[in-house]
């Protein structure tokens, strides 16, 4: 049996390889930079974030992207433990975590053998904070948004590296849980961003992935930067593909799904093709809480049911 302090001596630099050839990186100049002895490649370590992205490499729709999520990172770090989407999404995702884990889990209070886990697209970070605290995980973040990761890292105090999925530079069979929520609805190749996740879980491993649903809900305001969007259907032939096992795929912001659609088909008519932005700004605090508690009845729901519609949908799959 595994000691719980055996995963939390784990160290972000154990899990890193040159994204080239493979091979260990090594810290230089007083740690500022992380090198490749081999590749004779090097990469810069700003305020304790390594940064594995060649400026170079960024596609235009990944550089449009992350200037996006840049420009409202404070926003999003300031309100993302008020707003009822973000709120009610985390009870729900840990709450499946916690049924589909594959190892044993913990809580802040206790030592018990718990996982090794990384949050694929973690933003600020509150999602991957959640997993550490209410599953004992020892959880590490990935982002292209260096302003998200500076919240990730600084206020909800995870180890995190900028970089694409694509690209990520991690040894093969570092993790026991790969968190992917909200993330592969932005890539321009969801099979490969999978099958880069397959490779990085060891085996038992499990998959936690969130997309939006349906292609008729697209709308200017919410899917600026969505390549696409899903069925349950599409969204489990794309994860078997990648080399995944199902172990359960549902729809979920089903009870709020009718007023969504009202919402995003009124709307999306009298914004027609014009440039707005998302904001994160909770809405009246009542009718916060109103959407909150019915979208986080699902954390309860979800367990025992599927929906047949909703909003999004989640897949739990494992590497076997």
């Amino acid at each position: 049996m595994r000691e719980a302090n055996s995963v939390t001596s784990i160290k972000l630099l154990d899990l890193l390889v040159c994204s080239t050839c493979g091979r260990k990186l090594t810290p230089k100049e007083s740690s500022s930079r992380l090198a490749c002895e081999h590749c004779y490649i090097s990469y810069p370590i700003e305020n304790g974030i390594p940064i594995l992205l060649p400026e170079g490499e960024i596609s235009t729709h990944e550089t449009r992207m992350r200037d996006s999520y840049n420009e409202y990172a404070a926003q999003a770090a300031e309100n993302e433990y008020h707003y009822w989407w973000y709120m009610a999404r985390r009870r729900i995702l840990i709450s499946l975590l916690r049924l589909y884990s594959p190892v044993e889990m913990g809580n802040a209070e206790n030592s018990r053998i718990s996982a090794v886990a990384i949050d694929l697209g973690c933003g600020t970070g509150a999602l991957g904070r959640a997993m550490r605290e209410n599953l004992n995980m020892r959880v590490f973040g990935l982002d292209l948004s260096f302003g998200e990761l500076q919240y990730a890292h600084t206020k909800n105090s995870l180890p995190v590296i900028c970089t694409t999925v694509e690209r990520m530079p991690f040894i093969e069979n570092a993790f026991e849980v790969v968190v992917m929520a909200d993330l592969i609805e932005h890539l321009d190749d969801d099979l490969l961003a999978l099958q880069k996740a397959f490779s990085i879980l060891k085996t038992g491993g499990i998959a936690l992935i969130t997309v939006p649903a349906y292609e008729w809900l697209r709308h200017p305001l919410f899917d600026s930067s969505h390549k696409r969007r899903y069925t349950r259907a599409t969204l489990i032939r794309v994860v078997k593909q990648a080399g995944f096992v199902i172990l359960t795929c549902s729809y979920m912001n089903s009870i709020l799904f009718p007023l969504m659609v009202i919402q995003r088909l009124a709307t999306r008519k009298f914004l027609g093709k014009k440039e707005e932005k998302h904001t994160l700004v909770p809405p009246n605090a009542l009718i916060n809480r109103v959407l909150y508690f019915l979208f986080a009845i699902e954390s309860w729901a979800l367990r025992i049911l599927k929906f047949p519609y909703g909003g999004s949908v989640f897949c739990i799959a494992m590497k076997s």
